[in-house]
């Protein structure tokens, strides 16, 4: 028998004997015979002890020098081993957990892995944690349904991000910048708001563009070189483009020639209101505008919405009625030459005077009335 063998068989034979000499408490006389049973004990190590002598269930004493030997195993001292504690401890392998080794599926309700949130089947990609497990936050281009109005991100691949400032933008937190609809007047953008100047029942604001007949008084003053009727017309519609308003190319002159007038130049007239570029009722349609009558505001707002509270004059040689007068339109709007009259109104009066108050040299240079969406 190897040396190693003997001495594990000693030592186990003498942890046999100590504790076959500890008194049970349920046995009185334990203590009377424990020289006894010491003595028998000791006098059995004439053969080394093999491992079928030992119960299966026997362990060492906690103090022995030797190894700790668990296993369960009746082959021999050399079998046991740590393999048995190793068994014990690893345990079945978990495929949801979060530890090494472990396995997880997004949208089983458990975070795992990678996962950053799971909530099962209330992922979603407009939800607060994704179709893909990972937590929605502003800037991820996913619109959080009840947090977020809007996500750019970094760029939507037309120029625009979050916090940009833009019309029709997003916010740095995911809600929308200037918009039709915010109550605030974007001049660059607007024609109206729902909280901007309107008309009476304010049913012309369609998504913030003015459903009417615009009219304005030009920003800029000519001489009665004009360039006839039609040069007066381009004049109109150059600042009615340049000030952003709706289909400049249909903006004509309130003025009028030996030839024509607005009765004969504006017809057929679009139906509806006739309003000013800041959203006041001028008058309720055409009919209303040639009568002949008071109108209900003066045309005294620019293409810029840039209210004129002075009195100017404003070239037109036409009746409040729409009807051209007879010979003082500059030579048919040609002539800027002393000695030769044009016809004017006041773009602060609101009685017949606004369309004809007097005739004036055409060397003076005095503003247009322009009248869009005509036909």
């Amino acid at each position: 028998m190897p040396q190693r063998d003997r001495w594990r068989a000693r030592l186990l034979l003498i942890g046999a004997a100590f504790y076959a000499c500890v008194p049970s408490e349920d046995d009185p006389q334990a203590s009377a015979t424990e020289g006894t049973s010491g003595t028998s004990t000791g006098s059995t190590t004439a053969e080394p002890a093999t491992s079928d002598d030992w119960p299966s269930s026997s362990t060492s004493p906690t103090t022995s020098p030797g190894p700790t030997a668990t296993s369960t195993s009746t082959t021999g001292f050399d079998n046991a081993t740590d393999d048995t504690d190793t068994a014990a401890t690893e345990g079945p392998t978990s495929t949801t957990g979060t530890t090494g080794g472990s396995r997880s599926i997004c949208g089983d309700g458990i975070v795992g892995g990678d996962e950053e949130c799971d909530d099962g089947p209330a992922n979603d990609e407009h939800g607060a944690c994704t179709d893909d497990c990972t937590i929605a936050y502003c800037g991820d281009e996913k619109i959080q349904i009840g947090k977020e109005a809007c996500d750019f991100g970094e760029d939507d691949g037309e120029g625009k991000y979050n916090g940009d400032g833009s019309y029709n933008g997003c916010t740095a937190l995911c809600q929308l910048g200037a918009h039709c609809g915010d109550n605030e007047l974007q001049a660059d953008h607007e024609d109206c708001e729902k909280m901007g100047p309107k008309m009476a029942d304010g049913s012309q604001c369609v998504e913030c563009k003015w459903d009417a007949n615009l009219l304005f008084v030009s920003s800029m003053s000519y001489s009665g070189k004009l360039g006839g009727l039609e040069g007066a017309d381009a004049k109109c519609q150059a600042l009615a483009a340049a000030a952003d308003l709706p289909s400049p190319e249909l903006f004509m002159a309130w003025i009028s020639d030996s030839d024509a007038s607005p009765q004969s130049r504006f017809k057929p007239p679009i139906d509806g209101e006739y309003i000013l570029p800041n959203g006041l009722e001028v008058a309720s349609d055409w009919d209303s505008l040639v009568a002949g009558v008071d109108l209900q505001v003066a045309i005294n707002v620019d293409e810029t919405k840039t209210v004129i509270t002075k009195p100017f004059r404003v070239w037109s040689n036409t009746t409040a009625t729409g009807v051209g007068l007879d010979g003082s339109d500059c030579n048919g709007w040609t002539s800027d030459e002393l000695g030769v009259l044009g016809s004017y109104g006041t773009a602060s009066e609101v009685s017949a005077l606004w369309s004809h108050t007097d005739t004036e040299w055409c060397s003076k240079k005095y503003r247009l009335y322009c009248v869009g969406s005509v036909g």
